[in-house]
């Protein structure tokens, strides 16, 4: 058996001879041993994705099931809480359907109300309205007759204008 020439110096040994035969004489210490093993744990991850990797990269998996059964009681007792769930479901359901139809009563009574007050609104507005249009009427036919009147006594003073121009013209064409 040859020895690498590094091996040789740090055993201490002359020779490849001296060496060997140590090694031959005495075998391996605990040291080796326990070395040994150190470096085929801290290889042996490696190893594993190695030939992983030689098979084509596929893992072997297996998956096995018991075969355990529920008892009568259990499933009673899983029925029996799930009935206490449908229960409780089923009252929140009623509970919110109630709260739903009285807030849409309130708000279709709060319509209502506010519907109400606008017509009693538009009614009173619609009173006011037409009573300034008959107070309007009233002023307007008023200011119609006097219109009339005005024209009337426009018309008259005019007559008297054209009679009294036509006789001043008379005496000074006479004179």
């Amino acid at each position: 058996m040859t020895m690498p020439h590094g091996f040789l110096m740090t055993t201490g040994f002359a020779d490849s001879s001296q060496a060997a035969s140590a090694i031959a004489s005495h075998g391996p210490t605990p040291t080796d041993f326990g070395i040994w093993i150190l470096v085929a744990l801290a290889l042996a991850p490696g190893l594993e994705r190695i030939v992983s990797w030689a098979r084509g990269g596929k893992q072997r998996r297996e998956v096995s099931f018991e075969a355990t059964y529920a008892t009568t009681e259990q499933l009673d007792g899983v029925r029996t809480e799930i009935d206490g769930r449908i229960d409780r479901v089923e009252t929140d359901l009623k509970t919110l359907e109630k709260s739903i139809v009285t807030n849409g009563e309130a708000r279709r009574q709060a319509i209502e109300a506010k519907v109400e007050g606008a017509r009693i609104e538009a009614r009173e507005m619609g009173e006011k309205l037409t009573g300034e249009f008959f107070h309007l009427g009233r002023e307007v036919t008023g200011l119609k007759s006097a219109l009339e009147s005005v024209h009337s006594s426009l018309g008259t003073t005019q007559l008297k204008l054209d009679r009294l121009i036509e006789r001043s013209a008379k005496g000074r064409t006479e004179s």
